[in-house]
């Protein structure tokens, strides 16, 4: 089994990388629930004791095929959220205390960004700026075909749907705790239908946007700025030593895909970023690249088709902006060609969804906290 699984998913879904507290915290929660940690570890934790050792680690594979089961024993659907409210800074280790000990909200964002490789994996996580507002923005990356067969049978869809929740939520709690969040609103964006148990939450959490076009945590840009009371310029030091440490360790700096989304962003639209351009600049050849994504569950076009998604939305919401400039920004050889594209993308045009997100801005107040 282990030799097939070898041969299937990526090499950084079966290093034992991620904290094992937070495997004790989907089997404490699965506790909560009647179901007993040998119920919950046997067949994906060969070694129980490791459980009770804070420098151990988990794999990826391992965490995903906790969850899987916890979904199906649990029969919870709210588990993701269970999981996202439990988060705290300390849960997380040097991340968490680097992200305690930084002195402005935007500081510790970017710190927590930078080292996001070494509490995930599967998620690509990114700060953008667009007029008054700031997100911190969620992807998510995994290879489905590769990693799901190996979780639990139930719906894919059941577990994407809980992943989003533990991650967003999560987030958000681990940031509202630090403190980082006070007396500012906060929204958060899932990309997918109101589910019917966010009404036992709704109390616990701030407002959400459901079908967003993005997964996403928004707050007021000003918060970026803002002084973090608890700032330690010793411990920051020593939590940045402590992550970059655990990077060299685990040789792997960033993901292959946040590599590729960086490249692409270092080499703009114009003229259109190639394959062959972008492997270049990741001193590596464009088979070997093209081979290297197939087995990440994703590919070339995928990806820059993502990016430059990405980045549209970031444009369009610079009114001073043409829809023609936008276009050509990028990389589309005519206003034709951006229209089709941006109409695959939201079903609408790259005007009207301009006018109907400025005019939601300027008639929505901010969300206010609960």
């Amino acid at each position: 089994m282990i030799k097939k699984i070898d041969m299937v998913v990526p090499d950084e879904f079966l290093k034992p990388m991620l904290p094992v507290a937070y495997g004790l915290l989907i089997i404490e929660i699965a506790a909560n629930h009647g179901i007993n940690q040998k119920q919950m570890t046997e067949g994906i934790i060969q070694k129980p004791a490791i459980l009770s050792d804070p420098n151990e680690k988990l794999s990826h594979i391992q965490w995903l095929r906790l969850v899987s089961r916890a979904l199906r024993l649990t029969q919870r659907a709210e588990f993701g959220i269970e999981f996202g409210l439990l988060n705290s800074p300390l849960i997380h280790g040097s991340v968490g205390h680097g992200l305690l000990s930084l002195p402005t909200v935007r500081a510790a964002l970017d710190f927590a960004i930078r080292y996001s490789s070494l509490i995930t994996v599967g998620i690509g996580t990114r700060l953008i700026e667009s007029n008054n507002s700031a997100y911190i923005n969620f992807a998510e990356q995994y290879p489905h075909e590769s990693i799901f067969p190996f979780c639990e049978k139930i719906p894919t869809g059941f577990i994407r749907r809980c992943i989003a929740e533990m991650f967003t939520i999560g987030w958000w709690s681990v940031l509202n705790r630090a403190g980082l969040f006070v007396d500012h609103p906060v929204l958060l964006h899932f990309n997918f239908p109101e589910p019917e148990h966010i009404g036992l939450y709704v109390s616990q959490l701030p407002p959400i946007k459901f079908n967003s076009e993005r997964l996403a945590i928004e707050f007021p840009l000003a918060v970026l700025d803002r002084p973090i009371n608890l700032v330690d310029p010793i411990a920051a030091r020593l939590a940045e030593a402590q992550c970059q440490s655990q990077l060299r360790s685990l040789n792997m700096e960033s993901s292959l895909i946040d590599k590729v989304l960086s490249a692409i962003i270092s080499a703009g639209y114009e003229p259109h970023p190639r394959l062959e351009m972008i492997a270049e600049r990741l001193h590596t050849s464009p088979r070997t690249l093209k081979r290297r994504l197939q087995e990440h569950g994703t590919s070339y076009e995928k990806l820059l088709n993502q990016q430059r998604q990405a980045d549209c939305y970031k444009l369009l919401s610079n009114p001073r902006l043409s829809i023609e400039v936008i276009g050509h920004q990028l990389g589309y050889s005519s206003q034709n060609n951006f229209n089709r594209a941006f109409r695959g993308w939201t079903g609408t045009s790259p005007s009207t969804y301009r006018k109907r997100q400025l005019g939601e801005a300027a008639d929505q107040r901010p969300p206010q906290p609960r």
